[in-house]
């Protein structure tokens, strides 16, 4: 194996190296996000779900896109690989995969408003020298 350069971007996920630590992220991959779902222009919330949040099955309720709706949680699970914060909200969405009311996806919407708040988070990975094998 060669090494070419200095890793910078790999699956869509941005590495920031220096001598002691690494960043990681997807702020490119949640601004592709948000663009193509439109929400750019949607306001920002600084809860990731709202507080009184209640979802079960209900009969007669308004359907929406279910392959919108799965390929909209599908990208969200693939950005939880460096947003951690996202797994409760994730969990929750995902039992609904094939039920994809309206009310979920407006869960959904609330989710990428968040994300449009907090786009710039990452995860940090600190170099530990005390490590003895």
């Amino acid at each position: 194996m060669k090494n070419l350069c200095i890793l910078k971007y790999f699956l869509e996920i941005e590495v920031s190296p220096s001598h002691k630590e690494i960043f990681l992220c997807k702020k490119i991959y949640t601004l592709d996000l948000l663009q193509e779902t439109s929400m750019l222009a949607y306001q920002l919330v600084d809860t990731l779900v709202e507080e009184s949040l209640k979802l079960y099955v209900e009969s007669n309720q308004i359907l929406t896109n279910k392959g919108r709706y799965q390929r909209l949680v599908g990208r969200l699970v693939y950005l939880a690989h460096t947003r951690s914060d996202l797994a409760y909200a994730l969990s929750i969405i995902n039992q609904f995969m094939h039920n994809s009311e309206e009310k979920y996806m407006n869960v959904i919407i609330h989710i990428l408003r968040y994300l449009k708040a907090t786009s710039r988070k990452r995860i940090l990975f600190i170099k530990n020298t005390n490590v003895k094998i």
